[in-house]
């Protein structure tokens, strides 16, 4: 994972490493309130931003707040996709 994650992105950027919201809460808004915090923390600090998912199901969301998939792929020597997410400097 880690030479995915400096293949997509080199530049100095926020690594937004873990964003879990207990499955009794989901949908209520709760996981788009904490990646707006971290992410207001980042154009505040004119960084971009890169992130991990192993669930395609989160990929609309991340790309609802500005993310584009950068890699996708299968992580060698399972069966566990993967997509790489950027999202530029805002």
């Amino acid at each position: 994972m880690m030479r995915i994650h400096k293949r997509c992105i080199a530049e100095p950027h926020w690594y937004l490493w873990v964003l879990g919201v207990d499955p009794t809460c989901q949908g209520q808004g709760i996981g788009g309130t904490l990646l707006r915090a971290g992410l207001a923390r980042a154009d505040t600090a004119q960084m971009p931003c890169y992130l991990e998912t192993m669930n395609a199901e989160n990929v609309p969301l991340y790309e609802h707040f500005g993310f584009v998939v950068a890699d996708e792929g299968t992580i060698p020597g399972s069966d566990v996709r993967t997509w790489n997410m950027i999202r530029p400097a805002n």
